[in-house]
């Protein structure tokens, strides 16, 4: 278990090490296309304002589709032997865009996107992200449980690690599933209410 704990917390770190980064990468980015970037995160705002008359069903497929390509990269990369290097490179991305998104809603909205944030970007990441880190370290065990196994000849029964994690990627999933119902219906509610509450747009 401890050895899980410190995966857990070296992943955390390389996914916040990429949410630096992108908030530093975007802010290093000329005026013109972070004008245009501005303008894309003011749109997808807006775009959420709408979403309670929208089609909900076709709105948790699309965004569970969204999540579940993370975990079905990890799981594939899980899988194979050499797959390692990859999960992490996978981690740090994701912990970009993250930032990037993040950096992109304080640019167009001031100090409304610190809140903005807290209400669009956290309540489905709350779950996405432990659950990807979960997956990722599975992933990273599975593959690293394959090398000593098919290359070092380590003795160890592939059976019970498969099974192993299949039940952490499907429990993941889940979770994703999970996320993707508050995204696609909480979310909007708290964007509602936050801009009865307000002059967003």
């Amino acid at each position: 278990m401890q050895g899980q704990w410190n995966k857990w917390i070296y992943l955390g770190v390389v996914m916040f090490a990429g949410a630096i980064c992108g908030s530093i990468l975007l802010q290093a980015l000329p005026a013109v296309q972070q004008e245009e970037l501005n303008r894309g995160m003011v749109h997808y705002v807006g775009w959420l304002q709408q979403a309670a008359f929208l089609d909900r069903a076709d709105l948790f497929w699309n965004t569970f589709f969204k999540h579940m390509k993370w975990a079905v990269a990890f799981i594939l990369l899980g899988i194979s032997i050499i797959g390692v290097p990859i999960v992490v490179i996978l981690n740090f991305l994701k912990g970009f865009l993250l930032g990037s998104s993040i950096f992109m809603l304080t640019q167009a909205f001031g100090t409304e996107g610190i809140w903005l944030s807290l209400l669009t970007i956290a309540p489905h990441n709350i779950v996405v992200i432990p659950a990807l880190i979960v997956l990722s370290s599975s992933a990273i065990s599975f593959a690293a449980f394959l090398f000593n196994n098919r290359i070092r000849k380590h003795q160890g029964v592939l059976s019970s690690q498969l099974l192993s994690f299949s039940t952490i990627a499907t429990a993941m999933l889940l979770l994703l599933a999970a996320a993707s119902l508050i995204e696609v219906f909480v979310t909007p509610k708290l964007l509602e209410w936050y801009s009865s509450n307000t002059e967003l747009l």
